[in-house]
């Protein structure tokens, strides 16, 4: 990571994390190789408390759609196909219908809780309802199908009884859309949990790291971690792959992995708290632009906001994309973006991460942070067929996003 002015910066920490029972980062740190650079993590051997959570059969991820794991919500089983997890949002979203009926809801006691709101930019979606603290458990199953308890998490989790087709959010407008083209409430249905980071900017502002379920857990394997001298040590951070997520980053289930620094979101008051991945886009060969990365387990499709993408956009051209930059590259592939029959379609110079097809903007139109607003920017959403070529894991103490390329054939 490199400070403020450039220069390299060695990432080390001995301070307490007040109530998590490890310093800053696991009283270990980080090397800088160089500046900008990516890095490895540094953590101690000790560190072991980790648990890998399988997805379910009825997962179609990463080509066809986004992962789903068993979860118990609200001292209720969600079922066997399990929930949905988007690394593209934060915090879990229930239709008050499914809350009630579901999940041993009571909407009286809902409404006494904060309002909540949360838009997803790539749909244009507006959920309105509030924020309801809820426990969760994730499972496993063994052999006779037995449900296994693997971590326990207590979030507020956002019950929505109105939801908004909202072309022209702006976060100032907050939980009702001044001028939707379609609004729907009452006992509506729906469930979905986020765990991404970073995405307060895409009109998220209320989803901060106190909604995110793998950054709240509280018992691991039936064993509590909020004792400082617990001896469950861990490293809070999670890795995402194709079949599995696991919790709790350790020396070994990082090896291999490139990290790369990320910035706080701006404002931030939780030392959680991390900005979005950084990465740099080039279209047709031409300039190298610094932008955003999402690496999205929630859709098949990637999306692409740059002022260089092609007006009209024609039937054929290239995204080049660098993480996190041209010099220090931790990974990239190169994108044709195509049209087949007016149809989209993609090829990708690593096998198996060309995403269904390209949504692209040249207008860079996206949500803001606080305050509301639109500006312009570069930003990639690579869409979930990311995690054929790569894993990734979030390091959410030391603020650091790494990846591991599969062993998949790359060509820049």
């Amino acid at each position: 990571m490199c400070d403020n002015n450039g220069n390299p910066k060695f990432l080390s920490g001995n301070a307490t994390v007040e109530g998590f029972g490890h310093d800053k980062r696991s009283t270990g740190g980080a090397l800088d190789i160089q500046c900008p650079s990516w890095i490895e993590l540094d953590i101690p051997s000790d560190v072991k408390t980790t648990v890998d959570i399988p997805f379910t059969a009825a997962s179609k991820f990463p080509d066809n759609g986004p992962p789903q794991v068993l979860m118990t919500i609200n001292g209720k089983f969600a079922g066997n196909d399990g929930v949905q997890m988007d690394t593209g949002s934060t915090g879990i979203t229930i239709g008050k219908g499914t809350w009630l009926n579901d999940f041993n809801g009571n909407w009286e006691e809902a409404m006494k809780h904060e309002r909540a709101w949360k838009f997803l930019s790539s749909s244009k979606k507006l959920y309105s309802g509030y924020w309801v603290p809820t426990t969760l458990i994730f499972h496993s199953k063994d052999s006779s199908g037995k449900l296994i308890d693997l971590l326990k998490s207590t979030v507020p989790v956002l019950v929505f009884d109105t939801y908004y087709i909202c072309p022209k959010f702006t976060n100032d407008q907050g939980a009702t859309c001044t001028a939707p083209t379609n609004t729907q409430s009452g006992m509506l249905t729906g469930l979905y949990m986020g765990v991404g980071f970073g995405r307060e900017q895409d009109g998220m502002v209320m989803c901060t790291p106190d909604k995110n379920p793998l950054l709240n857990v509280y018992e691991v394997n039936g064993k509590s971690i909020s004792l400082i001298n617990s001896p469950n040590k861990y490293h809070l951070g999670y890795v995402v792959r194709a079949k599995s997520l696991t919790w709790g980053l350790t020396a070994e289930n990082t090896q291999y992995f490139k990290f790369t620094g990320l910035s706080k979101q701006p404002n931030a008051t939780d030392y959680r708290d991390w900005a979005m991945a950084t990465a740099m886009v080039s279209i047709n060969r031409g300039e190298f632009r610094s932008g955003y990365l999402l690496a999205d387990t929630g859709v098949p499709q990637m999306y692409l906001s740059s002022p260089d993408v092609p007006k009209p956009i024609p039937d054929s051209y290239n995204i080049d994309i660098r993480i996190p930059d041209v010099e220090s590259s931790v990974g990239g592939y190169t994108i044709t973006a195509l049209k087949n029959n007016g149809k989209g379609a993609a090829k990708s110079s690593q096998e198996g991460t060309a995403p269904a097809y390209v949504g692209a903007t040249n207008t860079a139109g996206i949500v803001s942070g606080p305050g509301g607003g639109v500006y312009e920017r570069v930003f990639v959403n690579t869409g979930s067929r990311f995690w054929n070529g790569y894993e990734a894991a979030f390091d959410a103490i030391g603020g650091n996003w790494g990846i591991k390329l599969l062993n998949t054939t790359a060509k820049l």
